[in-house]
């Protein structure tokens, strides 16, 4: 056999072997690219769920927010108003009571009730 055959046959073997494996590589790396491609998708749609759930209950923390605020709000109206209720009746605790003079205490001391409720007007 003469160099130029020994070549031929060589390269005929080689492609033989090489077409099939690059074949196979090419499907390979075409299923691993859809597959990564699938994968995307997949974590690109639930970081939008995500996204989305997130947004929902924040705006229900905020909304609970506003509603425990206007409450304290609402209780410290409800305590200003029990304080000066409070002081108030302190107030009028405090206060000496009317002294009842001499003559009113002599004049009404003699009187019966049925004198004052058939005193002429």
């Amino acid at each position: 056999m003469t160099s130029q055959v020994i070549r031929t046959a060589i390269r005929s073997a080689t492609r033989q072997v090489i077409v099939p494996v690059e074949t196979r590589w090419r499907e390979l790396a075409t299923e691993s690219r859809e597959s990564w491609r699938g994968r995307l998708l997949i974590e690109t749609g639930e970081t939008a769920a995500l996204g989305k759930y997130k947004a929902r209950h924040l705006e229900h923390l905020r909304r609970n927010q506003d509603g425990v605020a206007q409450q304290k709000a609402t209780f410290a109206v409800a305590y200003l108003q029990a304080q000066e209720t409070q002081n108030t009746l302190e107030a009028v605790e405090i206060r000496p009571k009317p002294a009842i003079s001499d003559q009113t205490a002599s004049s009404t001391a003699g009187a019966s009730i049925t004198d004052a409720v058939h005193k002429p007007v």
